[in-house]
């Protein structure tokens, strides 16, 4: 009996809420004032759960809001040169087997060219140098990094 009132309550709590990817809201953070913004959680970001979840965002813009939610995480992968962070990118990004395997070394080799001498953290400026860096490197190859 209490077991039907909990999951009665539950369903009820949940039935209103919507959690459909809003593009405009979170396209709209991401382009504010020419910079990504903050979206909302890694968790609703990398879930089907939350307005600005993965879900109903085009391929080519995963890598980007990826790094957005996570260039911190991001640049402690990268100095060590391995990690969760820089897998999941590398199958956003759409690369090849050899280019997730290879990535986290240029990463760490190149570490200051990427994140600056201070290691910034500004998520565009560091989506934008990881791509150039695997575009100008003729054995990398990402589908979708710009």
């Amino acid at each position: 009996m209490k077991k039907n009132i909990v999951l009665g309550l539950l369903f009820v709590m949940y039935s209103g809420v919507s959690f459909a990817y809003d593009g405009s809201k979170c396209m709209g953070a991401l382009k504010k004032g020419g910079s990504w913004g903050w979206l909302t959680s890694s968790s609703q970001f990398l879930s089907s759960w939350g307005q600005c979840s993965m879900i109903g965002l085009a391929p080519q813009e995963r890598p980007k809001f990826f790094v957005a939610q996570n260039v911190d995480k991001l640049i402690i992968d990268s100095a060590k040169g391995e990690g969760e962070y820089l897998a999941s990118f590398s199958k956003l990004a759409s690369c090849d087997a050899y280019t997730s395997q290879k990535l986290p070394d240029r990463l760490q080799n190149n570490l200051k060219q990427i994140y600056g001498d201070d290691l910034q953290n500004d998520a565009q400026e560091v989506y934008k140098r990881i791509s150039e860096l695997v575009r100008a490197d003729k054995e990398l190859s990402c589908k979708y990094l710009g």
